[in-house]
């Protein structure tokens, strides 16, 4: 059975996503070890779509028309060039949903979705609640749709759980005044601060706070949990928090450990396996794995679609406790994540378990 997997083997972003690639590809040769699904082997036809929407959309096309694959995988932030034309050909689609596009058609399947249109969760404001907040101060990106869509989640979490957001503030790394939007939070008195800029910013923005004397009973953001850059801002980034949806890199689960096997025997040229990419698109074709087991022994890409829509029990391989309902969780954001606070040297990260003791917060949906 072929499957397409497109991705940018060229561009800006071609290091990241080959990354991502070898997940993908580490996780479908593990399945065909053991000798495929249903006895049928797994051959992947990839092309590269340099991270360009209008060249997915050909490679797309050229992938379903000329090389009769069955489904196919967007590693690539360009999905948005082809998602149209692989719905209406009923061509089924995992990968990773880096563009609100994955919200829209109901034949693409991600692991989570960052830009969710489908509401949100209430888990980030329970976890402020109980770290003792009552005041939000939300600091976002300029003139970024995306970050804006994200802090509205926040926002929403937050106030459903009785911290009253005070404050919401742009930002731009290089040019924005970390000393004035500071001096702006210390005004509100917030006392949780979310930081839904890239790492500079929160860098920054903690640099000016320190500076100040301004403190916070926690600091969240979706972008500090990363054990490379401990050696370079560990001490800067001690105290805040970051969230995310997967298992933390020191767990000690079983299924953390079979990941890192599989990627070191299968993928040895990525050197450390402990990304986030490589964890999201290494589920991906595990999901993908799971379509076609539940499709049976001849599939049809109407029947992969619909019996894998309809799986409410999704494991994501374990490696990301709490689960998938499939059957909701399109453009839907994933209610458990798992909070790890950078440790007051900056040298490691520190997970702060739920109320009942479990690595993750798991809080309830809501649709807007």
């Amino acid at each position: 059975m072929r499957i397409g997997l497109i991705y940018p083997d060229t561009g800006p972003l071609s290091s990241v996503f080959m990354a991502a690639r070898s997940g993908f590809e580490a996780r479908l040769a593990l399945a065909n070890a053991a000798g495929g699904v249903h006895g049928r082997m797994i051959k992947i036809v990839w092309v590269d779509d340099g991270g360009n929407p209008a060249t997915n959309e050909v490679v797309a096309r050229r992938l379903v028309e000329r090389d009769g694959v069955f489904a196919v995988a967007e590693l690539t932030t360009a999905a948005s060039g082809s998602a149209r034309y692989l719905a209406g050909a009923d061509v089924p689609v995992v990968g990773l949903a880096a563009e609100a596009v994955w919200n829209d058609f109901d034949n693409m399947f991600a692991p989570d979705y960052l830009f969710s249109s489908g509401g949100f969760v209430t888990t980030l404001g329970e976890f402020a609640r109980a770290q003792g907040g009552t005041w939000v101060a939300v600091v976002e990106q300029s003139l970024s749709a995306s970050s804006e869509a994200l802090s509205d989640q926040v926002i929403s979490s937050m106030t459903t759980r009785g911290v009253t957001p005070v404050a919401r503030l742009s930002y731009t790394v290089g040019q924005s005044s970390p000393e004035q939007v500071v001096a702006r939070i210390a005004e509100s008195q917030a006392d949780v601060l979310v930081v839904q800029t890239p790492i500079d910013g929160l860098r920054e923005i903690l640099r000016a706070s320190r500076a100040a004397h301004v403190a916070y009973k926690v600091v969240l953001s979706a972008v500090a949990y990363d054990k490379s850059l401990l050696a370079d801002a560990g001490v800067e980034l001690a105290g805040a928090t970051a969230f995310f949806d997967h298992i933390s890199w020191d767990s000690d689960s079983p299924d953390l450990a079979r990941f890192r096997e599989t990627m070191l025997r299968y993928a040895s040229q990525t050197s450390d396996p402990d990304q986030v990419t490589v964890l999201n698109s290494y589920v991906a074709a595990d999901m993908l794995l799971r379509g076609l087991a539940v499709a049976g022994p001849c599939p049809t890409r109407a029947g992969f679609h619909s019996r894998l829509r309809s799986v409410t029990d999704y494991d994501a391989a374990g490696l990301m406790p709490g689960g998938l309902d499939l059957s909701t969780n399109r453009g839907s954001p994933s209610t458990c994540l798992t909070f790890a606070e950078v440790n007051a040297t900056g040298t490691g990260y520190e997970v702060i378990p739920g109320p009942d003791g479990r690595q993750q917060w798991c809080g309830t949906r809501h649709r807007l």
